[in-house]
């Protein structure tokens, strides 16, 4: 069951508001010292070749870590799990995690939307 929050007010039962789970993936990926700035132009040329058009993808971000010697993490947000699904069998995936991407193997970790705020207001959580 999702939950969006409206800010000072609480939480908001998904049935009130009308608004359907995200399906969010988080991909923790070591990068080696000195190779930071290869990893990055590699992985956002792969988002940006890879990912547009994609069905039920709402977003996908690559987050830096704010800390020498900590991981990435790459973070995808899916409208649902069978969307998912349904991309990690697709010829995207495969172009996305073909030989290029040699070293960037991480640890995929699920979530499913709980809660959310949006620009501060209570709806569909993107």
């Amino acid at each position: 069951m999702s939950r969006h929050l409206r800010a000072g007010s609480g939480a908001l039962r998904s049935e009130e508001m009308g608004a359907q789970s995200m399906y969010t993936v988080m991909n923790r990926i070591p990068v080696p010292g000195g190779e930071e700035s290869t990893f990055e132009e590699r992985f956002t040329a792969s988002m940006g070749e890879t990912l547009p058009g994609v069905d039920g993808l709402l977003g996908a971000r690559l987050l830096r870590p704010a800390q020498a010697g900590g991981v990435y993490v790459a973070v995808m947000e899916f409208t649902t799990r069978d969307a998912f699904t349904a991309w990690m069998r697709s010829p995207s995936f495969r172009a996305a995690h073909g030989p290029s991407t040699q070293g960037m193997a991480g640890t995929v970790e699920p979530f499913e939307t709980v809660a959310a705020v949006a620009d501060g207001v209570p709806g569909e959580s993107a």
